[in-house]
């Protein structure tokens, strides 16, 4: 029987299959449900990086991996609170782990990056 996630509607399942996926790679763990999503053609997911490189990310610049384009930014900025430039971008499921070293195209350079867990702060309780 498939899982529940799978009997959504198609934006929805599309939804709770990323989910599913990020959890599983961020844990190191590849589960039936995540196989049944690359199954599924899930083909990229939302992850948080943050700049090592002075250099600010925005929307629309390209992630490049080796030298080659693999996803897109959706949003960046200097983040003051973090001291840090962060931004949001999509990459293919094997690159969304925490730790992955990626670049991002800035106008003639590639700007190094890392991917971070999100949010990207939590306030304390």
């Amino acid at each position: 029987q498939p899982p529940k996630s799978t009997i959504l509607a198609p934006r929805r399942r599309w939804v709770a299959l990323s989910a599913v996926l990020r959890s599983a790679v961020v844990a190191g763990v590849v589960t039936e449900e995540s196989q049944l999503m690359r199954q599924a053609g899930v083909k990229r997911i939302l992850v948080g990086f943050e700049m090592t490189d002075k250099l600010i990310a925005r929307d629309g610049y390209p992630v490049l991996h080796n030298g080659e384009k693999v996803g897109h930014v959706t949003s960046g900025s200097p983040a003051p609170f973090l001291g840090k430039n962060i931004g949001m971008a999509y990459v293919p499921p094997a690159l969304s782990a925490v730790g992955t070293q990626i670049q991002i195209g800035i106008r003639n350079h590639q700007a190094a990056a890392r991917i971070v867990p999100l949010p990207f702060y939590k306030r304390a309780k």
